[in-house]
This record gives C-alpha cells, sequence and structure tokens, in this order.
C-alpha cells in the first residue's frame, strides 16, 4: 500500500472516531489508542446490558487475521470493528476507510447520521462476506450495529 495513502486514511480514521466520540460516546480510550499505536478496538452484542462490550482485536488472532486479510487484498484501512452472532455465523464488521479521498467528506456526513460503510466478514463462511452499508448506534461506551 501507498505509504502517502496510509498516512492519510490514518489522519481520517482519526477524524471518524472523533466523530463516533462525540456522536456516539465511544469510549475515549478507542481514539486514544488508536492515536497512540493504532490500536483497533472492537466491540461485541452480547445481549441487553452487554452490548456494546469493547475489546482490544489484538486479543483475537482470528479476528486480527481477518483484519489484515481484506487490508492486504484492498486499499482499505480498518479502525474499529463490530462483532455480532448471527444464525449465519459469527460476523466480524469492519469501519474502514476507503482509498478514495473525494468521497471521505461524504462518509463522515454519513457516518454523523448512523450509516458507515463496512466490509462484513463472516468468521464461518467467507463466501457470504461482503462490503456494504450498515447502521450503527452507541451502546455502553462501544457500538452496536443494527441494521
Amino acid at each position: 500500500m501507498d505509504n502517502d495513502l496510509r498516512k492519510l486514511q490514518k489522519q481520517e480514521a482519526i477524524k471518524r472516531l472523533k466523530i463516533l466520540e462525540e456522536h456516539y460516546l465511544l469510549h475515549k480510550n478507542v481514539l486514544k489508542e488508536f492515536e497512540e499505536d493504532e490500536t483497533i478496538y472492537y466491540s461485541e452484542n452480547l445481549g441487553g446490558a452487554f452490548a456494546g462490550t469493547l475489546y482490544w482485536l489484538r486479543n483475537q488472532e482470528r479476528y486480527v487475521k481477518a483484519v489484515k486479510e481484506i487490508v492486504s487484498k484492498t486499499q482499505i484501512d480498518v479502525y474499529y470493528c463490530i462483532l455480532n452472532h448471527t444464525e449465519l455465523g459469527d460476523m466480524l464488521t469492519m469501519l474502514y476507510i476507503s482509498p478514495y479521498k473525494e468521497e471521505w467528506k461524504l462518509e463522515q456526513e454519513e457516518l454523523k447520521s448512523g450509516f458507515v460503510m463496512a466490509y462484513i466478514k463472516n468468521l464461518e463462511d467467507d463466501s457470504c462476506s461482503e462490503f456494504g452499508g450498515i447502521e450503527i448506534r452507541g451502546v455502553n461506551g462501544g457500538l452496536e450495529r443494527i441494521a
């Protein structure tokens, strides 16, 4: 990946994490640690009071591998993930910065309204993985995918 693009994507990821902190009450450590050493967090929906529980991505090698795989195949840069348990298997939803700088302002505005582009990795069946738009909300300092 082009180092200049990568630096710009990191700067854009910081802007989006600030939006998530401001609009969705994302825990301040998510942004702080991303700025310090590019730590990526994920939140998991365990239902009820346990929705939005935050974890470090690095604690789950399987998730780290999934992120590295899609980043190496594309020019996206992942900055946050959401784990959902579904009938189709566990889904790791990756919020990312696209390589298309001209679209970033629009993507920031969509994020403010709860809509974000993501790569959804089906951890059980990769043929069911895809890029698409999702809706999010903030809960317990993390994020929850609602659609």
